[in-house]
């Protein structure tokens, strides 16, 4: 990881301000030939998804601006809880969220995400067992869906997305009847709403799990009047 750069404050930025920070971003990215990543509109991603963009592209210089950014379900499990885990089950293949640190991921012997995580289990020969981490709700999920597998899930889940739960949605549904939900596949929040709808707690009929540009079709060509978007609000600018 490189040397962090000066943290920006944009607590209360001006229009002015805005545009002035957009060419400063420009110019910088120019003059370090860099690439600007952007998780909706920029790039204040946490510790987990800069050490992936490293490791998957090992000859490229990738900054973030608060190495403190941190993920609440990827600090649900360390290195060495992965060993202490393994050793209990031995001959079991251990299978992990993306959303987990590079110490975490080289415990791993698969690394999924919620989109391909059935796939990544069928995969697997039958006859093995599994320890799946760190999300529960997602491991519950792929226990659902997988009844005769023998899955082993960790206790973890993300502090902001736990509140987007069964409860939630309902909530927001009967209060506009009228409006479709749509929900990101890449955060803890549709791993705990595809789990209440398969315990019937959630309608599944108006529900649709979505990446981020599928959200964006869906908003802008979509039929509905109305959507409740459960995923984090940096979207709803581009909406």
């Amino acid at each position: 990881m490189a040397v962090p750069m000066p943290v920006v404050d944009w607590s209360t930025p001006s229009p002015k301000r805005i545009r002035e920070l957009h060419s400063e971003i420009r110019a910088l990215a120019a003059e370090r030939c860099a690439v600007v990543l952007a998780h909706n509109i920029v790039f204040a991603g946490v510790h987990f998804m800069a050490e992936t963009a490293a490791i998957l592209s090992p000859d490229k210089r990738v900054l973030l601006p608060n190495l403190d950014a941190g993920c609440s379900l990827a600090e649900t499990i360390t290195a060495e809880d992965v060993r202490r885990w393994r050793a209990e089950f031995p001959e079991h293949v251990v299978v992990g969220y993306v959303n987990t640190s590079a110490e975490v991921k080289a415990e791993l012997d698969y690394c999924c995400t919620s989109g391909n995580a059935i796939e990544v289990i069928d995969a697997i020969p039958e006859d093995k067992g599994i320890l799946f981490l760190p999300d529960f709700f997602l491991g519950a999920h792929i226990k659902r869906e997988r009844p005769q597998r023998h899955v082993e899930v960790w206790m973890g889940e993300c502090h902001v997305h736990k509140a987007i739960h069964a409860r939630t949605i309902n909530a927001r549904r009967s209060a506009y009847p009228d409006a479709e939900v749509l929900v990101h596949p890449e955060c803890g929040c549709a791993g705990q709403l595809i789990y209440g709808i398969g315990l019937g707690d959630v309608d599944h009929n108006g529900v649709h799990i979505a990446s981020t540009e599928g959200m964006i079709r869906a908003a802008s060509s979509g039929t509905a009047a109305r959507y409740i978007v459960a995923t984090e609000v940096g979207i709803m600018h581009r909406m």
